[in-house]
């Protein structure tokens, strides 16, 4: 029962029939004391978590489970060294396992120390590359390695180069696109990083590509250019009419320009293709038929559109 609660994210209801399954078990059971050791974690107590791992570490020190949880609970005091020495021997134990290595990456950025850092980078690359992932996740990399020369490297030109060489490589890759534009407004050139995204908005297909566009166009329309942040998304919505999300994210772009009537008409073609459909996420907050700002004839006709569409309930609630 304690481990369906906790698999279920509800680790502090978990603790209580973890302690007994722990305490009627066989002295030191490390599966009912690494289950006692996660709910304590997650459930907020990691001190008495470490404790136990503590413990039960002594019996069996190579134990890997056990090892990254302390790391974890580490990591949660802020207890950053320690938390490295147990990823150092998870690493020793197996020296191609990417998360450890991503861990490690982690730990030593928050520590500030860089060059060690960049040794552990080089190392995960060599790993990533060995196992021959996917495009999405190599594309991942490339952009947070990326990231980590932006924020800690002192080449500039060497993380332009770098970002330049992602772009290249894995375009149309939203997790190359936002560090790539986060890089070029901190240099100053904005209009640069808008231009990338621009070209960067053609580039793919399917769901990668609403995700640019929207990127496109909430830039945009932060940058006050809001017509053509409506022109991007009108344009993708009436090439892809079947696509729910493109039609709900420009009724929200409508809503935050104070185009009430365009939102609600956006809003009721992006339901009307997902009837039924209450897991498709509608970010139209502007639009909530209580706003002030619209007329009850607006709000009227959304609250029609959503019980239409099968969302039960308080319309508010059906919006979060």
């Amino acid at each position: 029962y304690g481990a369906a609660l906790l698999r279920n994210g509800q680790a502090s209801l978990a603790v209580w029939p973890l302690r007994r399954a722990y305490r009627d078990a066989p002295e030191g059971s490390a599966v009912a004391g690494g289950l006692l050791v996660e709910a304590l974690l997650n459930g907020g107590a990691p001190r008495e978590g470490i404790e136990l791992a503590d413990e039960l570490l002594e019996a069996r020190p190579d134990d890997t489970r056990l090892l990254r949880l302390r790391a974890r609970g580490h990591s949660a005091n802020l207890n950053r060294e320690a938390a490295l020495a147990d990823i150092e021997r998870l690493i020793e134990a197996a020296p191609d396992n990417a998360y450890t290595l991503e861990t490690k990456v982690q730990l030593l950025t928050e520590m500030d120390r860089v060059d060690e850092a960049a040794e552990a980078i080089a190392q995960l690359k060599e790993v990533l590359l060995a196992e021959d992932l996917p495009r999405e996740a190599m594309a991942r990399f490339c952009g947070a390695e990326g990231e980590f020369l932006r924020k800690h490297g002192d080449d500039e030109q060497a993380a332009e180069a770098h970002f330049v060489g992602c772009l290249e490589e894995f375009p149309g890759e939203p997790d190359v696109i936002s560090p790539a534009l986060q890089f070029y407004d901190s240099m100053g050139e904005h209009e640069r990083g808008v231009e990338m995204l621009a070209a960067q908005a053609q580039r793919p297909e399917g769901a990668n590509r609403l995700r640019i566009q929207g990127l496109y166009a909430s830039v945009l329309a932060s940058d006050g250019r809001q017509e053509e942040a409506e022109a991007v998304l009108e344009d993708f919505s009436d090439r892809y009419p079947d696509a729910p999300q493109s039609w709900l994210e420009l009724a929200d772009l409508y809503a935050a320009g104070d185009k009430m009537e365009k939102a609600v008409e956006a809003l009721e073609k992006g339901i009307e293709t997902a009837p039924g459909n209450s897991r498709v996420r509608i970010p139209a907050t502007h639009v909530n038929p209580r706003n002030t700002r619209i007329d009850d004839r607006v709000g009227t006709r959304r609250r029609s559109s959503l019980e239409a569409a099968g969302f039960q309930g308080d319309p508010d609630l059906s919006l979060i």
